[in-house]
C-alpha cells in the first residue's frame, strides 16, 4: 500500500515531514510479534536508513515530523491528511485476466495529532 502524508492548513506551526510518501507492507499472518514490540520496544531490524522513518516492524511504520510551533499556544493540534492507495484484493473471477480485473482502490482520512500546550 502507498501511503501519502501531508499537512493540513495551520498557522500554528510550520511542519515538515520527513518522510511524506512510503510503502506500507501488506498484512502477514505469520509475523510474529514480540510483546516487548508491542510495549513499545525496538524493532529487531535496527532503525530504518530511510529518511524520515523512526520505527517500522511487520506493516507498521511511525515517521518523524518536524514542528516548529509559531506562537505560545494552550493546546497544539497538527491535521495530517493521510492518503492510502492500494490494489483491490478481489479480482473479478468471470474475467479472462484476473490481474487486469483487479481496480486501484483510494482511501482518505484525516487525522489529528495534538501536541498539547506549546510555551
Amino acid at each position: 500500500m502507498d501511503v501519502d502524508v501531508a499537512v493540513g492548513r495551520t498557522d500554528a506551526a510550520l511542519t515538515d515531514i520527513l518522510a511524506p510518501q512510503f510503502t506500507l507492507p501488506p498484512f502477514a499472518e505469520i509475523w510474529e510479534y514480540d510483546e516487548d514490540e508491542e510495549d513499545g520496544g525496538s524493532p529487531d531490524s535496527g532503525p530504518s536508513t530511510r529518511r524520515g522513518i523512526v520505527h517500522q516492524h511487520g506493516n507498521r511504520i511511525a515517521i518523524r515530523l518536524d514542528v516548529t510551533p509559531q506562537a505560545p499556544a494552550d493546546s497544539l493540534t497538527l491535521p495530517l491528511r493521510i492518503t492510502c492507495t492500494h490494489m483491490d484484493d478481489l479480482a473479478d473471477i468471470d474475467a479472462p485476466d484476473l490481474n487486469a480485473s483487479r481496480r486501484v482502490v483510494t482511501n482518505v482520512v484525516w487525522a489529528y495529532v495534538s501536541l498539547g500546550t506549546v510555551n
